[in-house]
């Protein structure tokens, strides 16, 4: 090969590994999208990573995992790895809190133990059909006002402000 034709051959590399990038990048771009959309169908989110070094942090999302699955509710994994749309998003709840995170109707519950809690109390379900918004969930007297005036609580007692 002469020069012009090694000079040619080096920009179509260059130009292909460019292609490819740009490729790659629309790709991971769509992908999040379409977990972010799929995501806003589901009334239970719970956001986490599968590359962790934390031993408690993998088994606390297998728990959440396992009591979902118990009350046969539907819910959305989404795993933040690659998701730069997603980890925008829980930036300010990545800073006060460790994952995994679980998100009912767009209210943030907490973590696995926080879940737990609802759990035994048998209140997710009824988290889950935004009862919270007609009656207390706790006693089942119709809502007056923010709190219960029989449990001295706020109906959304739940809810971690953020």
């Amino acid at each position: 090969m002469n020069q012009d034709e090694d000079e040619l051959h080096n920009q179509i590399l260059t130009l292909s590994a460019y292609m490819i990038q740009r490729f790659w990048k629309r790709y991971l771009t769509i992908r999040a999208l379409r977990q972010v959309i799929q995501s806003k169908r589901e009334p239970i989110v719970i956001y986490f990573s599968t590359i962790t070094y934390k031993q408690k942090m993998k088994s606390d999302t297998d728990r959440i995992f396992y009591l979902l699955d118990a009350l046969k509710l539907k819910y959305f994994k989404f795993d933040l790895v690659d998701n730069q749309i997603a980890q925008g998003w829980v930036k300010e709840l990545l800073n006060k809190y460790p994952l995994p995170f679980v998100v009912i109707n767009g209210l943030y519950i907490g973590g696995q133990e926080e879940l737990q809690i609802l759990y035994e109390g048998g209140l997710v379900p009824a988290i889950v059909e935004k009862e919270y918004l007609k009656q207390c969930i706790i006693c089942k007297k119709p809502k007056e006002g923010e709190e219960c005036k029989e449990c001295n609580v706020p109906y959304d007692f739940f809810k971690i402000p953020l």
